[in-house]
């Protein structure tokens, strides 16, 4: 597995600064703030707030049912209805989306990926561990930031808690602080690859 023991946190905070700054400026959604947990989505803004789990196929889905509406929603009018101050308006004019709409109900659909990389202030940030954690809190914090940022990455398999049990049980922790989304995505794939391979190397036999 690839390690990140040459990794400089401080090094790469002075050289991305500027340009991740750029990142959040430019991808965020005005007035959508989302936040992750598990496999747990929350939009919130200023009509509220909405939770969706992300699906197997790395969608995830948010709805509303309103009562005595003096108009029922279609694909039509929902956006006028709700308007454009809404989250699921929002939502649905910056990333790709699917909505269901009809009578009292309205749905929209979207990729957990689009909708995190919109707002990406939770990553690489967020694995920059506070130096008064405990350690419980500094290995939860970890967990959190490798899961959360694969299923921005639509990874959601076994592999995720083989990954983690190989780098907790090596006491390796350290070596990701300060790596970004990317670094730790690759880093990943890595260790995926290596274990297909040795599962099948296990299989392959001669008889």
């Amino acid at each position: 597995m690839k390690k990140a023991d040459n990794f400089n946190a401080k090094q790469w905070l002075v050289e991305n600064k500027i340009t991740f700054q750029s990142r959040l400026n430019e991808n965020k959604i005005e007035g959508v703030n989302v936040e992750v947990d598990d496999n747990m989505v929350t939009l919130s803004g200023d009509s509220g707030d909405y939770d969706g789990f992300i699906e197997d196929d790395g969608t995830v889905s948010f709805s509303i049912t309103y009562d005595d509406m003096d108009e029922e929603f279609n694909e039509s009018n929902w956006k006028d209805i709700l308007s454009d101050n809404h989250v699921f308006v929002k939502v649905a004019n910056a990333i790709d989306n699917r909505v269901e709409a009809l009578d009292d109900y309205v749905q929209i659909t979207v990729k957990a990926s689009d909708l995190t990389s919109m707002n990406e202030t939770r990553l690489n940030e967020d694995w920059l561990p506070h130096k008064d954690m405990s350690d419980k809190e500094y290995r939860e914090s970890f967990k959190k930031f490798v899961i959360s940022t694969l299923k921005q990455h639509e990874v959601i398999d076994e592999h995720i808690e083989i990954y983690l049990d190989d780098i907790l049980k090596a006491d390796d922790i350290k070596a990701y602080e300060g790596i970004s989304d990317k670094n730790l995505y690759e880093d990943f794939l890595e260790f995926k690859n290596d274990q297909i391979e040795q599962d099948e190397d296990l299989y392959d036999f001669d008889f």
